[in-house]
């Protein structure tokens, strides 16, 4: 395992070692988008709703 920094690398890439990079940036960037949760409805969105008149059962507790 390394430490942390040891991968840090300075220098000049070649053109495969920059494409190599490009791509590998590229394929967790498309992951992260497909994993982008939707909108969260919160209180404030659904006070108007006519569900909010009808009564719920309380929590047992």
């Amino acid at each position: 395992m390394s430490a942390p920094g040891d991968w840090v690398v300075t220098g000049n890439p070649t053109e495969e070692e920059l494409a190599a990079l490009v791509v590998a940036v590229l394929v967790v960037a498309a992951r992260g988008a497909d994993a982008a949760p939707g909108p969260v409805a919160t209180w404030e969105d659904r006070w108007g709703e006519p569900a909010s008149l009808l009564r719920r059962p309380l929590p047992q507790g």
